[in-house]
């Protein structure tokens, strides 16, 4: 490390201001830096949150996945100001391993690439990736509801997730906000597909599972799909926009329950 921080580098361009080679190597993190295999089988969350926490220490950054499947026995831990960025929705896997009963027990997280409840977050990019759940078959009334989501980004604000595909979950894609006083707005899902999003709870219950969630003000959906999911869509937004949302073979219930808060 001693030799690229002695490195100069500029970007070309006319407003280029010179940095460190070092510099612009951690701005990007690989988690098989830290130890991910990317094969499928290894249980990769514990490399793929220390490189999502070293690019939080410094300062934000991208954590990079290839085009691979990584196989996580606990949720993803997504953190601020940090972009998780995979080589596209076909190519790079995100699958969740391990048993119900397990994934009961992670108390606070929301999803299986989540934020903590409680916390509050800037800044976080998810695009370019598929996520994989282990919820094919509806799960009884009652069951905890942690971990059971797909993308589950609570408590959010200035984020987005881009070209994502989301499988066998509860709800598939959640932005939303749940402690009062903590901003929540402004944030994105876009070009996004979900996919057997009907895991837990009966029609009619207020926490039937939806494909894509949004309910962050000043905040927008668009050119998304929702797909054999038990609702399609839950867009509740102040000044937000819905456009171009497509749902297909629906479960159960409406197949669009869009409440425009504030018009």
């Amino acid at each position: 490390s001693n030799g690229a921080a002695q490195i100069g580098f500029e970007q070309h361009g006319l407003s280029a201001v010179p940095t460190q080679v070092q510099q612009e190597l951690r701005f990007t993190i690989r988690p098989e830096q830290f130890g991910a295999q990317g094969d499928g089988f290894t249980d990769d969350a514990s490399a793929i949150n220390a490189a999502i926490a070293a690019a939080n220490a410094a300062g934000g950054g991208v954590v990079a996945l290839d085009a691979r499947n990584y196989a996580i026995g606990s949720p993803i831990l997504l953190q601020s100001k940090v972009a998780l960025i995979g080589k596209g929705m076909r190519k790079t896997t995100i699958t969740q391993i391990g048993t119900v009963a397990a994934w009961d027990d992670m108390a606070g997280a929301g999803g299986i690439v989540t934020t903590l409840s409680g916390g509050e977050y800037e800044n976080v990019r998810i695009a370019g990736m598929t996520v994989q759940g282990i919820y094919s078959t509806p799960i009884a009334d009652g069951a905890s509801h942690y971990a059971k989501n797909g993308i589950s980004l609570i408590n959010i604000w200035n984020s987005s997730v881009e070209d994502c595909l989301v499988s066998d979950t509860a709800t598939g894609i959640v932005m939303a906000g749940t402690v009062a006083g903590i901003a929540d707005y402004n944030n994105l899902i876009a070009r996004c597909v979900t996919y057997n999003a009907r895991s837990w709870n009966a029609a009619g219950n207020s926490g039937a599972p939806r494909g894509i969630t949004m309910a962050t003000d000043r905040s927008t959906v668009r050119d998304t799909i929702s797909d054999n999911c038990f609702t399609s869509y839950y867009v509740a937004t102040d000044y937000g926009t819905a456009d171009r949302l497509h749902c297909e073979r629906l479960t159960a219930e409406a197949g669009v329950a869009r409440i425009p808060r504030r018009q």
